[in-house]
């Protein structure tokens, strides 16, 4: 039997997450009004975002709750950072 040892961000709701957030974030980049630090910002959290969810799976996969709600509670506020860069 083969054990799954990792999730393909491409695929299910996490995958459309991510999708949709560095489509934000292109978007943001083709506006007039953009400066190339508010893209950077955007970028730069969408990635602290999908980083903050592999950390999530990575401490859910060690049965660690306290890692888990850890990185949860990041992933939310890195989340909340994400959408105030638009």
């Amino acid at each position: 039997m083969e054990r799954h040892t990792g999730y393909h961000y491409g695929e299910g709701p996490l995958g459309t997450l991510l999708q949709n957030m560095n489509n934000l974030a292109q978007t943001k980049a083709s506006t007039i009004e953009t400066t190339s630090i508010g893209v950077s910002a955007s970028k730069d959290a969408a990635k602290s975002v999908k980083n903050d969810l592999n950390d999530i799976f990575a401490a859910v996969g060690k049965k660690d709750s306290g890692a888990a709600t850890k990185a949860a509670t990041k992933a939310e506020n890195d989340l909340e950072k994400f959408v105030n860069t638009l």
